[in-house]
C-alpha cells in the first residue's frame, strides 16, 4: 500500500475500507486470546502448534496471533496458515502480514490429507446459508480444537450481507464442549437493538 495506514483522509476508498478490515480482523481476534489460551492450557509448555485461521480476509488477525505466539512465552509457539477462499487482500498480505503463510483456496478443494493441530474460523460461518458441511469439514480437519466465532441472533442479515442467524439451536446441534456469547467492540449491527457474537468450540477429529 502506498497511502500511510494511518492517514485515514488521505486514502482512496478501497484503502480506508482495507484499513477498516484489518482493523475489525485485529480486533476479533483479541476477543479470541483469551479463549485460545484456556483452550491450550492443558499442552505441555513449549509445544509447537500448526494453526489454521479461515476465512481470514486480510490477515490481520491472523498475523497478530501469530506475533504473539512466535515463541513459547505464552505456552504454545504457533506456526499460522491464514486461508480465504477470495484473492482479493493476497498481495496486501504478502507485504504486510509476513508471519503468516497466506493461502488462497477453498477448503473442501484444498488438500484433503492437510490437517492443523487447531482451527480458528471467525465471522465466517454467517456467511453460509447453512453451515453444517462447512464446520463438519473444519472438525474433520482439526486435531485437537476448532474455535468459531460469529454474529449472534442476527435480527436483520440484510445489514451485513449474511446468510443465516446463529443461533443457540444451529450451535448446540454440533454439542459445543464451551460456549459464550460476549460484545465486541469489533462487531455491531445497527439494525438490531443489541449486536452479541457466539464464541463456541468443538473437538478436532483429526488423527
Amino acid at each position: 500500500m502506498t497511502a500511510n495506514l494511518l492517514d485515514l483522509a488521505t486514502v482512496n476508498l478501497y484503502e480506508r475500507k482495507y484499513v477498516h478490515s484489518v482493523q475489525q480482523s485485529m480486533q476479533f481476534m483479541i476477543d479470541l486470546l483469551p479463549f485460545i489460551h484456556t483452550l491450550n492450557k492443558d499442552l505441555s509448555w513449549g509445544t509447537e502448534l500448526e494453526v489454521l485461521d479461515i476465512g481470514t480476509a486480510t490477515g490481520a488477525g491472523a498475523n497478530l496471533l501469530a506475533m504473539f505466539n512466535c515463541a513459547d512465552f505464552f505456552g504454545t509457539p504457533m506456526k499460522v496458515d491464514a486461508m480465504d477462499v477470495l484473492d482479493r487482500f493476497s498481495e496486501h498480505a504478502k507485504v504486510n502480514f509476513p508471519l503468516i503463510n497466506y493461502i488462497v483456496a477453498d477448503i473442501f478443494e484444498y488438500n484433503y490429507h492437510r490437517k492443523w493441530d487447531c482451527i480458528i474460523c471467525s465471522h465466517c460461518i454467517e456467511h453460509f446459508q447453512d453451515p453444517t458441511d462447512f464446520i463438519n469439514e473444519l472438525v474433520r480437519r482439526a486435531k485437537l480444537w476448532v474455535l468459531f466465532y460469529a454474529p449472534y441472533m442476527e435480527q436483520d442479515l440484510s445489514f451485513a450481507g449474511h446468510q443465516i442467524s446463529i443461533t443457540d439451536e444451529l450451535v448446540y446441534k454440533f454439542d459445543p464442549y464451551c460456549c459464550e456469547k460476549i460484545i465486541s467492540r469489533g462487531w455491531k449491527n445497527y439494525n438490531d437493538e443489541e449486536s452479541k457474537c457466539i464464541v463456541f468450540a468443538l473437538k478436532g477429529q483429526a488423527q
